[in-house]
């Protein structure tokens, strides 16, 4: 009988493919978000130690996409990760947190989105973010490559998973207000 192949966890994923400060503070990000009951969860046909995705999810919900790669590709280096989101317009920011939001925006370039075989090309749109209206948006908007390099980028991506995970704290109590109260 042939030994089943165990997935990586993200933390054997993230100590191979990174070092020094981008290893630590991407450990680090990971802690937050497990402290903060996030789970990392791999997907796709091609996952593995050395090429994965992981989903980060909040109550069976994905928030976030976190990338950790061997090969540069496109706006992705080598050995790093990246994280990339959508953002939800009801969320109230301050005015600081917007702008560090607003400089994560990636619009598609062209040269990107004219490979046959991107799956981004059919995922493309025009969208507002902030106020702000953007053309060409890749269908995860707001994108951090290379966030451990830089902790206000990891501080910015905490700060939008506690944004949704207290959304989806507080409409959990209001489906529970509904249920409990159904004769009110």
């Amino acid at each position: 009988m042939s030994e089943q192949k165990k997935n990586p966890t993200i933390e054997e994923a993230f100590n191979k493919q990174l070092s020094g400060e981008i290893l630590k503070n991407g450990l680090d990000f990971i802690s937050f978000m497990q402290e903060h009951k996030f789970i990392f969860k791999g997907k796709g046909a091609k996952w593995d130690v050395d090429n994965s995705n992981w989903k980060l999810l909040f109550k069976g919900k994905g928030y976030a996409t976190i990338l950790i790669t061997n090969h540069s590709f496109g706006v992705i280096e080598k050995d790093t990760f990246g994280i990339y989101c959508n953002y939800d317009n009801s969320f109230q920011v301050d005015e600081s947190l917007k702008e560090a939001i607003l400089e994560k925006v990636v619009a598609c370039p062209q040269e990107v989105c004219k490979n046959k075989e991107s799956y981004c090309k059919s995922s493309i749109a025009d969208c507002e973010i902030l106020g702000e209206k953007y053309k060409r948006v890749c269908h995860c908007p707001i994108q951090f490559w290379n966030p451990g390099a830089n902790v206000k980028d990891i501080d910015t991506i905490q700060k939008i998973m506690l944004l949704y995970k207290n959304k989806a704290l507080t409409q959990d109590k209001i489906k529970l207000f509904i249920r409990t109260n159904k004769n009110i």
